[in-house]
């Protein structure tokens, strides 16, 4: 009773896993890593009646309750867990999940405990995204007519919304970061309208305050930020850095282009362009990617860095014009001691119909030639 449960225990069980498993009358106790958790079945819609606990052959927890129905509780990390309605958006270093649901709402999970926050709670009426820099969490989106953000105040677990009028409709889907230096950046979303009173730029959030920066020195919108040792990089009509003043990057001639997507790690930059291939920005030089040396195509719209220089790429390109058709293809690249070597990860890209239905069009992994 003194972890919050209750001194009637009725089973006792220690799974595969090293966990010590407690149940009695309406509670199950979990001791694991030196800590114990205590579960109330009845709020979990689990039978609670003097259970019983065993493990099954395939490491799962079944419990039974006298005179009721038994449940089986899947211990395994190789499953997946289906959340509907929510896009998961980060995790805080105290271990809460948040993520955006359908109904413009922001779900917090903590623990087993669930919980929705709207315009009540002083949400905007749309968020689109949030992020979190350290343990202060952020939401993105629009008020309806302006973009907006909006701060969450963990002391009053309500949310301090500001409107951006002068921004856009909307803060960009892709378009926040929160830098190394602890500032917060928000990008316009494309659809800003200059009649409107929208100037299209980023916003930069200090604790000295919110300061914008314009076009033409800074972007007139934004679909993807990242950042390297030296400065913040950000794509859309064309590649842009940051580093105290702006920088338009016009060399090498495809990054004068529209720039969908960036992405960085390990001391890489990954530049993802409509029309000119994979960039790779290594120890200042530039490196192009293209059909030339193996991609499908040319147009990449989406990056994802993985350790010790590889990336998987995403390529959208058109074929079978007859039909309308238009394939997604991932890319892997893999940087080896013996050069470049691009390896087309071909399994199940999916295939978009203009009636939004969704075919599977199966491929064997296939490697691409080898490139110094």
């Amino acid at each position: 009773s003194d972890l919050g449960g209750r001194d009637i225990d009725t089973s006792i069980l220690q799974t595969r896993d090293g966990t010590i498993w407690v149940g009695g009358s309406g509670r199950l106790h979990a001791y694991r890593n030196g800590t114990w958790a205590v579960y109330r079945l009845n709020d979990l819609d689990l039978p609670a009646h003097r259970i019983r606990l065993i493990e099954s052959g395939d490491g799962a927890l079944w419990i039974a309750g006298l005179g009721q129905d038994a449940a089986r509780l899947d211990l395994a990390t190789s499953r997946w867990t289906t959340y509907e309605g929510l896009n998961f958006q980060t995790e805080t270093p105290d271990g809460d999940l948040w993520f955006v649901a359908e109904d413009f709402g922001v779900v917090r999970k903590r623990g087993v405990l669930w919980e929705r926050f709207g315009t009540s709670d002083g949400l905007m009426r749309a968020p689109w995204g949030v992020l979190a820099e350290s343990e202060t969490v952020w939401a993105f989106g629009s008020d309806g007519k302006h973009a907006s953000t909006a701060r969450f105040d963990p002391a009053t677990q309500r949310w301090e919304a500001t409107s951006h009028p002068e921004l856009a409709h909307f803060v960009s889907y892709h378009g926040s970061h929160v830098a190394g230096d602890g500032s917060i950046w928000f990008g316009a979303q494309t659809d800003f309208v200059p009649a409107a009173g929208h100037k299209g730029g980023v916003l930069q959030i200090t604790p000295a305050g919110i300061r914008h920066h314009l076009p033409p020195d800074g972007p007139e919108f934004v679909y993807a930020i990242a950042e390297t040792e030296d400065g913040l990089w950000f794509g859309g009509s064309h590649l842009r850095r940051f580093n105290g003043m702006w920088e338009a990057i016009t060399e090498p001639e495809g990054l004068a282009g529209w720039v969908l997507d960036i992405a960085s790690a390990d001391r890489h930059l990954w530049v993802g362009t409509r029309t000119n291939g994979l960039f790779e920005r290594r120890n200042g030089r530039w490196i192009r990617h293209s059909k030339l040396n193996g991609l499908p195509d040319d147009r990449i719209d989406a990056v994802l860095p993985l350790p010790q220089g590889h990336v998987i790429a995403r390529i959208l390109f058109e074929h079978r014009p007859n039909t309308h058709l238009r394939r997604q293809i991932l890319q892997r690249h893999d940087d080896t001691d013996h050069g470049t070597r691009l390896i087309r990860k071909r399994r199940n890209p999916t295939i978009e119909r203009h009636a939004d239905t969704l075919d599977f069009f199966p491929f064997d992994l296939q490697a691409l030639p080898v490139f110094e």
